[in-house]
C-alpha cells in the first residue's frame, strides 16, 4: 500500500467514507489519492452493494403538500416525532405514538394512534402542548411548552388526566 510522509495509510481509509473523505477538501489532491482514483489499487467504494429494500416513502407532509414526514428521534432518545422532508423550509412537526411510533390523530384533547395499538398523549388545554408526567415525590402532568424564566411559555399543569375512553393509563416512562 502507497504511503505518504513515511506513514502507512493501509488500514485507515474505511471504503463507506472514501468519497466524502476525498470530496470534502479544498486542498490539492495527494498522490496517494490520485493512486487510489486511477484504479491502480482494488478499492471497493460501494462495499454493501445496492440496498435490499427500497425505502417506503412517508406519508405527505399536510403543511405543505411537497414533502414528506419522516420519523426522526428526539435528542432524548426516548420519544419519536414526524419532521417534513423540507425542513427547514417547512417546520411542520407530528407527535409519534410513544408505543409504536405511528402517525396519530386528534381526538378532543388527546392524540391518539392511528394504528389503533392503544397509545395516547394528553394535550395542554391552554398551549395545545404534550404534556408529560413529571416529578417524583408529587407526580404531576406538565406542559411541555414549559421554559423556564420565559414569559412567553406555558406554565400549565394537572395532578391528574385521566386515559382517553376504551384506553388505560400507561405506566411512567
Amino acid at each position: 500500500m502507497p504511503s505518504t510522509d513515511g506513514r502507512s495509510l493501509e488500514g485507515c481509509l474505511d471504503p463507506r467514507f472514501f468519497g466524502r473523505w476525498v470530496n470534502s477538501s479544498s486542498a490539492p489532491t495527494s498522490s496517494f489519492i490520485k493512486e487510489l482514483l486511477n484504479e491502480k489499487y482494488d478499492v471497493e467504494l460501494n462495499e454493501f452493494g445496492a440496498l435490499a429494500v427500497a425505502p417506503v416513502p412517508g406519508p405527505a407532509c399536510p403543511a405543505c403538500d411537497a414533502g414528506e414526514l419522516m420519523l426522526r428521534a428526539r435528542k432524548n432518545g426516548r420519544e419519536s416525532f414526524y419532521l417534513c422532508s423540507l425542513s427547514p423550509r417547512c417546520e411542520h412537526i407530528e407527535t409519534a405514538c410513544p408505543d409504536c411510533r405511528s402517525l396519530m390523530r386528534r381526538e378532543g384533547r388527546y392524540l391518539i394512534c392511528s394504528k389503533d395499538c392503544g397509545g395516547w398523549v394528553a394535550l395542554c388545554t391552554v398551549s395545545g402542548g404534550r404534556m408529560i408526567q413529571r416529578g417524583t415525590d408529587k407526580p404531576f402532568w406538565g406542559c411541555t411548552d414549559y421554559r423556564h424564566g420565559q414569559k412567553e411559555s406555558c406554565g400549565h399543569t394537572e395532578k391528574n388526566i385521566a386515559p382517553p375512553k376504551a384506553y388505560s393509563m400507561r405506566a411512567r416512562v
